[in-house]
C-alpha cells in the first residue's frame, strides 16, 4: 500500500510541546509520510526535523498574522506537494490551514491542545487582549466546522473546545501526547540528598505560574534551608523572574538555567516536579516528570488533575493559592519515602497511557480513517 501524504502544518518551529510532538512521533510512522510546513519565522527545530529525514518547508512568513500571505503560500505548497490529508497545530496555522483545505478540497484533520477560552484566561488579559481574544474565538467558531476531525491531548481539553466551538463530540478524538520510555531508564541517581530539589520545566510565560512558585519557595525557604528550585525553559517572563528572585535574594537557590536538552537528567537529579500553571493543555512535561518517577504537585485546574491524583502520585493545590502551594510543597520535604512512592505510582500510570509508540499507531488509524471516509 502506498503510503499516504500527510502535510502538518504548525506555526513555528521553535520549541514547544506541539512542535515536538510531531518529530518525536515520526520515526514509529509505518504507513504515512510526513511533510513539515512552518507558517512563519522561527526554525530551531528545523536541523532535527531534517536529520530524521522529514522534508520541511519553511515559509518564514513576517508578522503576527499575515494571513492573507499564509494562505497564498500554502496553497502552492498544496499544488506542488499534492498531500493526502492536511494535520494542522496550533490557532494561526489551524485558521490558515481550514481556509485551504475548504477551497482546495482537501481532508483537514485539527488540533485541540490548550483550553484556549477558558475563563480564568481572560481574567488574567488586558482589555485589548481580551477583546482580540474574543474576536480569535469568533473566527474560530466560524470556521471550525470545516475541519473532518479533530485531536484532542485530553477529555478535558476536547470537552471546552466542542462547548466553545460548538463541535460535535464524535467529531473529537482525544490522543494524549507521548514520550519515548527508554529516555528514562537507567538515569543518574540524585547524591546531593541532603538539599531537597523542586524543578519546573516549561517557558517562562506568566500562566505558567512560575512567579507563585517563586514566591512560595520564598516562604519555604524560611523554614527549610536546604532546599534548591530550578527552572528549566525560557521564555518573555525571564527578566521578571529574575527580578523576583533577586528581590528575593535567592539568587543562590532559585536558577533559571534556559532551555535544556537534558530534562531526563535534570529530573533525575530532582526530588519534586512543581507545575503551577493557571491554565494548560496537556502539560508534556509533567509525563516526563511520572516517567523519570517524580512526584508532582500541580494547580488543581481540570487538564491538570486528569491526570494526577491527589495523593496517590502526586498533590493537588488550590490554584492561586500560594498559601497552599507552600504546604503541599512542605509536605514533600517531610514525607519523603511517600513522596518517593507517588514517584513510583505515576511512571507506571505513564508507561502505560503515554508510550509514544502507542500514540503514533493512534494517530495514524485516525488518518487512515478519515481518508477512507
Amino acid at each position: 500500500m502506498r503510503r499516504k501524504k500527510i502535510l502538518f502544518v504548525i506555526d513555528t518551529l521553535n520549541i514547544g510541546g506541539a512542535e515536538k510532538s510531531i518529530l518525536e512521533m515520526a520515526p514509529y510512522f509505518t504507513h504515512i509520510t510526513p511533510i513539515v510546513v512552518h507558517l512563519y519565522k522561527g526554525d530551531i527545530l528545523k536541523k532535527d526535523y531534517e536529520a530524521q529525514g522529514i522534508k520541511v518547508i519553511s515559509l518564514n512568513i513576517t508578522g503576527g498574522y499575515s494571513f492573507r500571505s499564509a494562505i497564498k503560500k500554502l496553497r502552492k505548497v498544496i499544488k506542488d506537494e499534492q498531500p493526502d490529508l492536511i494535520h494542522s497545530s496550533l490557532l494561526r496555522s489551524s485558521l490558515v490551514s481550514r481556509w485551504v483545505s475548504h477551497w482546495d478540497k482537501i481532508p483537514h484533520i485539527g488540533s485541540f491542545v490548550n483550553d484556549s477560552y477558558v475563563a480564568n484566561r481572560y481574567a488574567s488579559l488586558t482589555r485589548m487582549a481580551k477583546y482580540k481574544l474574543s474576536l480569535f474565538e469568533s473566527i474560530d467558531r466560524l470556521t471550525a466546522h470545516w475541519c473532518d476531525k479533530y485531536i484532542a491531548i485530553t477529555q478535558t481539553i476536547k470537552i471546552s473546545n466542542q462547548n466553545y466551538l460548538n463541535i460535535p463530540a464524535d467529531k473529537v478524538d482525544v490522543i494524549p501526547r507521548g514520550r519515548e520510555l527508554d529516555k528514562f531508564v537507567n538515569l543518574p541517581n540524585k547524591t546531593d540528598n541532603d538539599v531537597f530539589t523542586f524543578i519546573n520545566v516549561a517557558r517562562l510565560i506568566n500562566r505558567k505560574g512560575q512567579a507563585d512558585l517563586i514566591e512560595a519557595f520564598y516562604r519555604l525557604n524560611q523554614k527549610h534551608s536546604n532546599v534548591r528550585l530550578l527552572f528549566a525553559g525560557d521564555g518573555p517572563s525571564k527578566e521578571a523572574y529574575n527580578a523576583l528572585i533577586n528581590s528575593y535574594q535567592l539568587q543562590n537557590k532559585v536558577k533559571l538555567l534556559g532551555s535544556r536538552s537534558d530534562i531526563p537528567e535534570l529530573l533525575s537529579k530532582s526530588d519534586c516536579f512543581v507545575m503551577p500553571s493557571h491554565f494548560e493543555g496537556l502539560g508534556g512535561s509533567i509525563i516526563e516528570a511520572m516517567l523519570a518517577a517524580k512526584p508532582i504537585i500541580a494547580s488543581d485546574i481540570s487538564v491538570l488533575s486528569e491526570n494526577i491524583q491527589h495523593n496517590k502520585n502526586g498533590l493537588l493545590f488550590k490554584l492561586g493559592s500560594v498559601d497552599d502551594l507552600v504546604s503541599k510543597m512542605e509536605y514533600m520535604i517531610l514525607n519523603r519515602e511517600k513522596a518517593k512512592i507517588m514517584g513510583q505510582v505515576g511512571r507506571q500510570y505513564a508507561i502505560e497511557k503515554f508510550d509514544l509508540s502507542k500514540i503514533a499507531r493512534q494517530y495514524e488509524a485516525i488518518y487512515l480513517k478519515v481518508l477512507a471516509e
